[in-house]
């Protein structure tokens, strides 16, 4: 004996009225293919007009004349008198001490958060109260080892790079006076 199949409007109907029985608050009570979409659209243009509202409201949102929000801040903005405050909005840095051949030495990684391309690491840093042992750039980043210099307490490490064309620097003061332990990071300062 063969069973009946039920009809596809009979089981919308069955889930339509099981949705809203239990006024199911994913789809409303609705399975309805264009219920859904409607309803979904209708919460997406209140949450881009809320965002855009208050992104305009707090000054932090980009939006052209045409209302089309862009989430991301503007680019860099490359000039001669950059300030170091305004560099460190676009980089960030750690360091730690690592195994050495003679001993803890210092690594340090200092990477530029710049997607438009402007930004480049430019040569070797320069240090004061260190040795440098090894230099790795990349596009976004500057790994470098060094050995501290004996009876130091700071060690300044001045990293050049350009922002488009213009030649810059970031001071950066790491402060090695604490137990040199293998793993543990270093206090770094900026200028």
């Amino acid at each position: 004996m063969a069973t009946k199949k039920p009809s596809p409007q009979a089981t919308r109907q069955r889930t339509k009225g099981a949705a809203s029985s239990n006024n199911d608050p994913i789809n409303g009570g609705s399975t309805d293919p264009e219920g859904v979409r409607q309803r979904a659209m209708q919460r997406m243009r209140k949450l881009v007009t809320a965002s855009a509202l208050g992104g305009l409201a707090l000054g932090q949102s980009y939006c052209t004349d045409s209302m089309v929000c862009d989430p991301l801040p503007p680019g860099i903005e490359c000039s001669e008198d950059m300030s170091a405050s305004y560099l460190m909005e676009w980089m960030s840095w750690e360091a730690q001490w690592v195994n050495g051949t003679g001993g803890p030495v210092v690594s340090m990684t200092v990477n530029h958060h710049d997607v438009d391309g402007k930004l480049a690491f430019g040569s070797e840093p320069t240090l004061s109260g260190a040795t440098l042992l090894s230099v790795e750039p990349t596009n976004s980043s500057l790994q470098f080892t060094c050995t501290v210099n004996e009876n130091t307490d700071e060690v300044t490490a001045t990293v050049p790079f350009t922002c488009d064309a213009i030649q810059t620097e970031l001071l950066l003061r790491l402060n090695v006076s604490g137990e040199r332990t293998v793993g543990s990071a270093i206090p770094i300062s900026a200028e």
